[in-house]
């Protein structure tokens, strides 16, 4: 009988350690995540604005748009409202802090093939991407750019893809990259 008492009080207390590992290992991850999150959120708020920011990540309304050449007559525009988890995909694709991080001199025309708009009352953020550049800008509703960096990932262009399969221009210049 005392051999089975102990028996049992050593499987409980190696079940109940192996339980708190787990949960603290958990823990530590999650808060590591969190932190992580924040810094990102920092970094991207310090470099469009806090106005911006807050516009962009608290929108009603986020529209996604393919923008033809306008001597391009056989092209159509095509447009899209995001629901809530294509717009969580797109916050986590333009939050790479790498997109926020420089704005090279290139010699060429800025030429948006893609276009998100963000609606939130009464206000209106405008990011235009030019995905033969390399470049993307920040404008407000009248158009007026805030803000130019390059475009160094181009996760934004598959997300593009995914959203716009039928689109030739986007499918190829996805397998160019």
């Amino acid at each position: 009988m005392g051999r089975k008492c102990i028996c049992v009080t050593v499987f409980w207390a190696i079940v109940s350690t192996l339980a708190l590992a787990t949960c603290s290992a958990g823990m530590g991850r999650s808060n590591q995540r969190i932190l992580s999150g924040l810094k990102n959120d920092s970094i991207v708020r310090q470099a469009v604005g806090d106005s911006i920011f807050t516009l962009i990540s608290k929108a009603k309304i986020v529209e996604m748009s393919l923008l033809t050449a306008p001597q391009d007559s056989l092209a159509k525009s095509e447009s899209i409202k995001l629901n809530r988890s294509e717009r969580g995909i797109l916050g986590f694709v333009l939050c790479d802090i790498r997109n926020f991080q420089s704005n090279d001199t290139v010699y060429g025309k800025f030429q948006p093939t893609l276009r998100i708009t963000y609606k939130r009352k009464m206000q209106i953020c405008i990011l235009n991407f030019d995905m033969g550049l390399g470049k993307w800008n920040i404008c407000d509703k009248n158009g007026v750019e805030l803000r130019r960096y390059d475009l160094e990932a181009y996760n934004l262009l598959r997300f593009a893809c995914m959203m716009f399969p039928e689109d030739e221009f986007i499918n190829e210049l996805l397998k160019t990259m």
